[in-house]
C-alpha cells in the first residue's frame, strides 16, 4: 500500500470508529428522551399545554389518525362518496382535501402515545 492509501485507510477507520461512538451515543440520548417524554405524559395525564416560568412550553396532545370505519359512521353518504377512491376505499389523503376541519376531525380516532412538544416561548432561555 502506498502512504496515501494507508492515510485513507487510517482516516476511514477513524471515521468508522467515530460513527460507532455517535451511533451508541444517539441510541442512549434517544432512549433518555423517550423516558423524559413518557414521564411528561404521566405527569400531565397525556393532554394539555403547560407554560413554565423559564419560558419552556410543554404541549401534550393525543395522537390522532384518520379512521375509515369512523368516517363511514359519522359522515353523510355524499361525503363518504366524495372521499372514496376507485377501489371503494375511503382515502385519508382525499378526505383531508375535501372535508371541513370538523368533519375530518370527527373521522379520527386516538392512536398510540400522546405527542409531547417542548418549545421555548419568546423571552425564555
Amino acid at each position: 500500500m502506498t502512504s496515501t492509501q494507508v492515510d485513507i485507510t487510517a482516516r476511514l477507520a477513524e471515521l468508522a470508529h467515530t460513527h460507532d461512538q455517535l451511533t451508541t451515543a444517539l441510541a442512549t440520548v434517544t432512549e433518555r428522551l423517550d423516558q423524559v417524554k413518557e414521564e411528561i405524559r404521566t405527569i400531565t395525564g397525556g393532554d394539555g399545554a403547560h407554560l413554565l416560568p423559564d419560558g419552556h412550553k410543554i404541549t401534550v396532545t393525543p395522537t390522532r389518525r384518520f379512521n375509515e370505519t369512523r368516517a363511514r359512521e359519522v359522515l353523510s353518504p355524499d361525503l363518504v362518496a366524495a372521499i372514496t377512491e376507485v377501489k371503494s376505499t375511503v382515502s385519508a389523503m382525499l378526505a383531508k382535501r375535501v372535508l371541513s376541519g370538523a368533519d375530518y376531525e370527527a373521522c379520527q380516532t386516538v392512536a398510540g402515545k400522546p405527542r409531547v412538544t417542548i418549545s421555548v416561548e419568546n423571552g425564555g432561555e
